[in-house]
């Protein structure tokens, strides 16, 4: 009785205020349900029952009128508070119970019989994005997290800057010893992503970015999070992040280099061929670079960190966040972090960084 409500709340459907009485009586018929939350920009205003509608409808209301002067109260609890609560309010009244999050948004329902099961598997939020880190799975709805985050993400913006380090050292000490031209820096430019994508195919992040994706596939389609079902997903997905570096760095390739004289050609050029090409490379790169077919205990980790997640969830103080809210949870800053205290260590150890492309 001491978890938290939001760990027994189910899935509801809810009305607007403005319905008119005609949809609420159809949503009624195809819900086979006596009562209904009522909504207005998903904030819980009360409940409607059918027997309103109907004494609504019987006292000659016009079936297009809105459902507003037929709301009723409804209890509510906020997600965080503990079962034992609504375990009291049904000792009172056994009607069903509304859970919100702490700013009023409607989550979920309870009945005396949700009290009755062991913690069942929290409403799963969308979207839910995630990041793969060197040793598990990131993943968050903007509103919760749950899995290898902070400093892990943080090793991750490390781990792919060490590439471009490496590429560097590789750089400094060979670049004194051939002749300078655009073949040569060309192939300079070309080894940091070179090592990354070995990088990748090494350690075992993408085995975790594939992880990663199978295990959001599963709670997209409502797949039971168990291995069986999860090593199922395909492990390409179209919301990575891969597909935006993809699309970035063929648009500026497309834009920069000098294959043509006339820069609103390329320009023209790279903005549809970006268009056109930027997820189906995204999608190539993905299943072959960036994502390697995951161990069972990479498949485990993504799951935990799934169920982490749906626990945090449920619990959450605001389950619909602003938009810098979810920027920050989303886990970019941590590895921009992790990037930048790399190079500042790099630097402060005297290592050079940067070299132009077109000097000759």
């Amino acid at each position: 009785m001491r978890e938290p409500l939001g760990h027994f709340a189910s899935p509801t459907a809810a009305i607007e205020v403005s319905t008119s009485l005609e949809r609420a009586s159809q949503v009624f018929l195809e819900l086979e349900t006596g009562w209904l939350p009522v909504v207005q920009d998903g904030i819980l205003v009360g409940e409607l029952t059918d027997q309103a509608i109907l004494l609504a409808l019987a006292a000659g209301t016009s079936p297009t009128s809105s459902i507003e002067s037929l709301i009723g109260p409804m209890r509510s609890l906020v997600s965080s508070q503990p079962a034992a609560e609504a375990l009291r309010s049904f000792e009172s009244d056994p009607r069903p119970i509304s859970v919100t999050d702490e700013n009023g948004r409607l989550i979920g329902s309870l009945t005396p019989r949700s009290l009755l099961t062991e913690s069942p598997e929290p409403a799963r939020p969308s979207p839910v994005g995630g990041m793969a880190t060197p040793v598990g799975v990131y993943l968050t709805s903007g509103a919760a997290s749950g899995g290898t985050g902070g400093w892990y993400l943080m090793l991750t913006g490390a781990f792919i800057f060490s590439f471009f380090l490496i590429g560097t050292l590789v750089d400094v000490f060979t670049r004194p010893h051939l002749q300078s031209g655009f073949g040569t820096n060309a192939l300079f430019a070309a080894i940091p992503p070179l090592l990354l994508v070995l990088g990748f195919r090494i350690f075992p992040i993408a085995g975790y970015h594939a992880a990663e994706h199978m295990v959001v596939h599963a709670l997209e389609r409502d797949e039971p999070l168990a291995i069986d079902a999860v090593r199922r997903m395909p492990r390409v997905h179209p919301r990575c992040g891969t597909n935006l570096a993809v699309g970035m760095t063929l648009f500026l390739t497309i834009e920069q280099t000098p294959w043509v004289a006339d820069a609103e050609v390329r320009l023209l050029v790279a903005v549809f061929a970006t268009m056109l090409f930027w997820k189906p490379i995204g999608s190539f790169v993905q299943y072959w670079i960036t994502t390697k077919k995951p161990t069972d205990e990479q498949i485990n980790s993504a799951i935990s960190s799934a169920k982490e997640l749906l626990k945090n969830a449920a619990t959450a103080p605001d389950s619909r966040p602003n938009p810098l809210k979810r920027l920050v949870r989303s886990g970019l800053f941590h590895v921009m972090a992790g990037s930048l205290l790399a190079y500042g260590l790099a630097c402060l150890i005297g290592l050079p960084f940067g070299f132009n492309l077109w000097e000759h």
